[in-house]
């Protein structure tokens, strides 16, 4: 279902925000969550520049961490 913007939300990103929230990269309720919420649904051109930086130094390694943690996992 697309949002009032008409942008698709992101089905990889939020099923790897609640893979951050399971393993604790990422807490609910924090501005780092409802950053990465709001680059789902809305779209990274949503973000302003400061909403921008916090998704660089917070989702982006905590996505790339998870994103190591899963692969390892898949290939045994």
């Amino acid at each position: 279902m697309a949002s009032v913007s008409g942008h698709q939300p992101d089905s990889d990103l939020l099923w790897a925000i609640e893979g951050l929230l399971a393993d604790g990269e990422i807490e609910s309720g924090t501005p780092a969550y409802a950053i990465a919420q709001q680059a789902a649904h809305q779209g990274l051109a949503s973000l302003s520049a400061r909403e921008q930086a916090i998704y660089d130094r917070v989702v982006l390694p905590a996505l790339a961490r998870w994103t190591a943690t899963m692969a390892a996992a898949r290939d045994g």
